[in-house]
């Protein structure tokens, strides 16, 4: 089983655990109701679609209390770019902090937003800085 987190931190300030788990019995596993247990306690009941040897299913897991993601914003500055006050440049800067109280490490994929514009002279880009 190959464990992997993602994080909203814009929506939630959890991380969430989606395993992906390996059918690696030598026959199909059929559709239904499985229990999902993890260090021995019971985490969760999940729907499986039918799963064929060697094939791999992403299971959804739910948070995970001992990963903590916070985003802040942390600067906006606003200037005006070209003849007269016309065009206006607004740039905002967040930081993204992730605590990870587990003893081993883990893989995160964290997603964040770009704003989307309906009109063609608003444009957004990114300027990653990680």
């Amino acid at each position: 089983m190959e464990f992997f987190y993602y994080a909203i931190p814009k929506m939630d300030k959890s991380a969430f655990l989606k395993p992906t788990v390996k059918n690696s019995f030598g026959y199909p596993l059929l559709q239904g109701s499985a229990s999902i247990y993890l260090d021995g306690n019971y985490v969760a009941k999940i729907n499986l679609n039918k799963t064929m040897p060697d094939e791999g299913v992403e299971v959804s897991l739910g948070k995970d209390e001992s990963i903590k993601v916070d985003r802040k914003q942390v600067k906006r500055f606003t200037e005006y770019v070209g003849f007269g006050d016309k065009n206006v440049r607004v740039s905002y800067e967040y930081l993204i902090t992730i605590q990870n109280t587990k003893k081993n490490g883990i893989i995160l994929n964290v997603k964040d937003q770009l704003p989307v514009y309906r009109y063609e002279m608003i444009k957004s880009k990114s300027d990653r800085s990680y």
